[in-house]
C-alpha cells in the first residue's frame, strides 16, 4: 500500500511507529523526484517512498540491492527497513557530498586515478554481474529509445523563441535519430550516474559509495557515460578508456554525447512551462555551453 499523504511529519510519523527503535531527532527532505520522496533521518539514514503506484519499482530496486549486494566493490545501499504496512524502505546513508567539477579539479593525480578506477570498475561489475537474463527475471523495462524523440520534437520547437537553440535541437534529434544499436551492445543499465548520486569524502579525497538505483532498466551501454560527460567531459573521456580496459568493450565517446544532449533536451521538454525552475535553467545551460 502506497503512503497518500507524503507531508514530512507525516512520513516522520510513520517510520517512528514502524521502527520505534530509530528516536528520530531530525528529518529532512533530499528528494521530491519524478517516482519518490527521499527522507534523511537523524543525517544517518535514508528512507524512500514512491509516490505513483504505476511507476513504482520499489519491489524491483529492494531485488536488485539485494542481489547486488556482495557483488560490487563500492558501497552501495544494504536495505535494513522495510515498511511494514506502507510501501517504502530504509538504508544506513551512504555519507559524501555530490561530487562536482570542482573537486575533480581539485583533485590530485593518484586522487583523481583513484576516482576514474572506482567509477568504472562500479559499472563494469554492475554490467558484468547484473545479467540481461536478471534483469529480465526481475522484470525491468527496457529503454524506449524513440520517446524521447517524440517528446522533444512535439514540446520544444513551439516553445522555444532562438533559432540558434532550434537548429542545435534538430541537428541532435537527427544524429540521435540515425543511432543503430546492435545487440551485443545492449546490457542492464545503472542509468544514472550524476554527481548527486555519488557521495564523495572531502577528507579523505575518495568516492564513498553509490545510491539510487531507481531507474536501472536495459538498453545502450553507450548511454551509462552520458551523465558523465555533462559532469567533465575530460574525466568521462578517462572513465571510458579505464572502463574499456578492465571490461573489453567497446565506447563509442559521440554517441555518448548524442546521449547527453538529449537527456538535457528532454529535461527541457519536462519544464518547459515552467522556465524559473533549477532543472530548467541548468538544462539550457549546458545546451548553450556545448553551443558554444
Amino acid at each position: 500500500m502506497l503512503l497518500k499523504n507524503l507531508s514530512l511529519a507525516r512520513i516522520r510519523q510513520v517510520i517512528q511507529n514502524d521502527f520505534p527503535e530509530i528516536k528520530i531527532k531530525s528529518a529532512r527532505l533530499i528528494t521530491n523526484g519524478w517516482d519518490n520522496i527521499v527522507v534523511e533521518i537523524n543525517g544517518e539514514y535514508i528512507f524512500r517512498f514512491p509516490k505513483k503506484k504505476d511507476e513504482c519499482r520499489t519491489d524491483v530496486e529492494i531485488k536488485l540491492l539485494t542481489y547486488l549486494k556482495e557483488k560490487i566493490s563500492l558501497p552501495i545501499p544494504h536495505i535494513e527497513f522495510f515498511g511494514k504496512k506502507y510501501t517504502y524502505f530504509g538504508y544506513k546513508k551512504i555519507q559524501g557530498i555530490p561530487l562536482t567539477k570542482r573537486i575533480i579539479d581539485s583533485l590530485k593525480k593518484e586522487e583523481r586515478e583513484k576516482l576514474i578506477f572506482d567509477i568504472a570498475n562500479f559499472l563494469f561489475e554492475f554490467h558484468n554481474f547484473f545479467s540481461l537474463r536478471k534483469a529480465r527475471q526481475l522484470g525491468l523495462k527496457n529503454e524506449d529509445h524513440f520517446s524521447y524523440y517524440t517528446i522533444i520534437s512535439n514540446k520544444l520547437f513551439k516553445k522555444l523563441g532562438s533559432d540558434k537553440i532550434t537548429e542545435f535541437i534538430k541537428q541532435a534529434l537527427e544524429d540521435y535519430k540515425s543511432i543503430k544499436i546492435k545487440s551485443g551492445e545492449i546490457v542492464s543499465l545503472y542509468n544514472d550516474l550524476h554527481e548527486d548520486n555519488m557521495a564523495f569524502d572531502l577528507k579523505k579525497k575518495q568516492l564513498n559509495g553509490i545510491f539510487d538505483f531507481g531507474d536501472v532498466m536495459t538498453g545502450d551501454l553507450n548511454r551509462e557515460f552520458c551523465y558523465l560527460f555533462r559532469l567533465d567531459p575530460i574525466l568521462m573521456q578517462e572513465i571510458i578508456s579505464k572502463y574499456q580496459k578492465i571490461s573489453g568493450r567497446k565506447i563509442d565517446a559521440e554517441r555518448v554525447k548524442i546521449y547527453a544532449k538529449i537527456n538535457e533536451m528532454s529535461d527541457l521538454s519536462f519544464y518547459v512551462d515552467k522556465p524559473n525552475s533549477k532543472i530548467y535553467r541548468k538544462a539550457l545551460k549546458n545546451i548553450r555551453e556545448w553551443m558554444s
